[in-house]
């Protein structure tokens, strides 16, 4: 949706958890250590529907180095939690999303306004850091009928023609099989019995 943020409200919610068994796994700590659990909600202020809904996980032991990452008054930090995690020392080099889909249970398709027959689209991140530590973990998801996915791939650049033609005069060089065996039956006219140098019989 084109809605200007100004007409949305934002929502956070911070609350330190025991770390489930599932998630302690993918984060790679032990289950019942505490975890941040991070909510995130934006709201359409006119209709009071979710614009926006996520929900993000970091171990307490990572960030509590900075009291203030552990305060959900701090929202909206700038740069968000690639800038926060980076104020305790910490820098992410790759982002990893797994998309999913599935149909909304009632409470979900009525805080959205979704019509029937819409389905939720699931995002799963997990952000990993230059140890490759997985360091946050974070769910959201989006209504398909209102959501775009948009996926880059960049190719590596083709060989230029010439360099192919090189390639391929190269590989021209080396005689066919026709040719190994004109060559082998002269060499056995030369040197009789003896076996040829370049791989005849001399026969």
């Amino acid at each position: 949706l084109d809605l200007p943020i100004d007409d949305t409200d934002l929502v956070t919610r911070y609350q330190v958890i025991e770390a489930p068994a599932d998630l302690a796994e993918l984060l790679q700590m032990e289950p019942g250590k505490p975890l941040l659990q991070r909510r995130y909600e934006m709201r359409d202020q006119d209709t009071g529907y979710l614009v926006a809904a996520s929900c993000s996980y970091l171990p307490v032991a990572l960030v509590e180095g900075n009291p203030r990452l552990l305060d959900d008054t701090e929202e909206p930090w700038p740069g968000r939690t690639m800038h926060q995690l980076w104020t305790v020392g910490i820098e992410l080099k790759r982002i990893i999303e797994r998309t999913g889909a599935r149909p909304p249970i009632a409470e979900e398709r009525n805080a959205w306004g979704m019509e029937p027959g819409d389905v939720l689209l699931t995002v799963r991140r997990l952000a990993v850091d230059t140890a490759d530590r997985v360091v946050e973990l974070s769910d959201a998801m989006y209504p398909a009928s209102r959501t775009v996915l948009e996926c880059v791939t960049d190719l590596r650049p083709l060989a230029k023609p010439a360099e192919q033609e090189r390639r391929c005069e190269s590989r021209s060089l080396r005689p066919s099989l026709r040719e190994r065996t004109t060559i082998s039956g002269r060499c056995g006219n030369r040197w009789n019995s003896r076996k040829c140098p370049l791989g005849g019989n001399g026969s």
